[in-house]
Order: C-alpha cells, then sequence, then structure tokens
C-alpha cells in the first residue's frame, strides 16, 4: 500500500495560529501472510452437518491507516493508525440443519479469536469540535451464531422464525474485558411467504412479509 501525503488547500487554526493541516503523510507498507480452511460435510437422509474451521487473513485499508478527519456522515472525528500490522483470524464454525415437508431447522454457532483485531473505537478526546475516534488492534475473541426455525403447514404457505446473537470481547489494551464498540445487539426476525403458481414453475412467485 503507498498512501501520497496531503495537505488542506485552506488554513485552520491550530494553538491560535492559522496553518494548512497536513492531513496524510506519506505511508509505503507491505503485507504477506497465508490462510487456510479445512472442513467436513456429513448428510443423512432430512439430516445434515458441516464443520469448518480456518485461518482468516486482511490487510489494513488505507482509511484505516491514514484517516484524519472530519466524517460528515456520522459527525466524528476519524484518526487513523499508520503502524498498524495485518489482521490475523482463526475461527470455528458449525452448521447443523434438519428438513422435512413442513418443518426444518438450523443451528450455526461459530467462535473466531483475533490476535490482533482492527477496529475504530471512540476516545474521550475532542479534535477540530467533534469526538476523537481512533483506530486500533487488540486481541478480540467474537463467538455467537444464528437459529433458525421453519413451518409449512402447506405447499404455498412457509412461516419462519430466525434469531441472531454475536458476543465480541476486547482480550487486551485499555479496554481489556469490555464489549467491542459498535457490536450489534441480537436480533430476532419473522417472515410469511406466500407462493404462487406452483403448478407452473416458470411462472412461480412469491410474497414475503418480513418483521
Amino acid at each position: 500500500i503507498d498512501i501520497k501525503p496531503y495537505t488542506d488547500w485552506f488554513m485552520t487554526p491550530v494553538n491560535g495560529t492559522e496553518t494548512y493541516v497536513q492531513r496524510v503523510r506519506p505511508t509505503v507498507r507491505n503485507f504477506h501472510s497465508f490462510t487456510f480452511t479445512a472442513g467436513l460435510s456429513f448428510s443423512m437422509q432430512r439430516w445434515h452437518l458441516k464443520f469448518n474451521i480456518g485461518k482468516g487473513y486482511r490487510t489494513p485499508i488505507a482509511k484505516e491507516l491514514a484517516a484524519n478527519g472530519i466524517n460528515y456522515h456520522i459527525f466524528r472525528y476519524e484518526e487513523g493508525c499508520p503502524d498498524l500490522n495485518p489482521e490475523q483470524s482463526y475461527q470455528a464454525d458449525l452448521s447443523f440443519g434438519y428438513e422435512a415437508n413442513k418443518f426444518d431447522f438450523s443451528l450455526e454457532p461459530f467462535v473466531g479469536y483475533f490476535p490482533n483485531y482492527i477496529y475504530l473505537s471512540p476516545t474521550s478526546a475532542y479534535k477540530e469540535g467533534m469526538q476523537l475516534y481512533g483506530y486500533r488492534q487488540n486481541k478480540v475473541l467474537r463467538a455467537g451464531g444464528e437459529v433458525r426455525v421453519g413451518f409449512r403447514p402447506w405447499r404455498f404457505l412457509h412461516f419462519a422464525l430466525q434469531a441472531e446473537y454475536l458476543f465480541a470481547r476486547q482480550l487486551s489494551g485499555d479496554m481489556k474485558g469490555y464489549a467491542l464498540p459498535m457490536t450489534p445487539p441480537w436480533s430476532f426476525d419473522a417472515d410469511i411467504t406466500y407462493r404462487f403458481c406452483l403448478d407452473k414453475p416458470q411462472n412461480e412467485g412469491r410474497i414475503t412479509l418480513n418483521v
């Protein structure tokens, strides 16, 4: 990644002096790593089971390395960190399901460990009138899953309930033991699907109501 320098074309007061602020400093970084994945899949009549483990890798993007200014979409000051290392992850996930004529069920738990997870975190500081958010990197544990239950009383009608939950905890750094910032709350969805023209597959359609 080769990031070119950038300086504002307008002057900004800094410590009582008008100056042209350099927002981005020149940064050149080279990254490399390896990934792997392995899995098992088993099915028997109406049952299925899948298990996967793997190592992931993600290089920091330019914004995470060099951001330095106000995000006017959210009204906060975001500051990158040019010393970020590639994000590594180790994850295991399981998929277990059952499907019958009128009933289906699936459960998909997962757990992931990140030795150096990259994330945006709020701080107590303010810059140019906005709260300062900085990109940081710490050990993080993420776990959760999704469960879904479906019921089909007739060919043309299907009911489904689905719930998702994510647990994300910081394992190092100043906020060790706290939840990961901006982790989404658990969610619950229900939907009803009506299918029509079942006798003519080429014209089949569906209407879904989601809550």
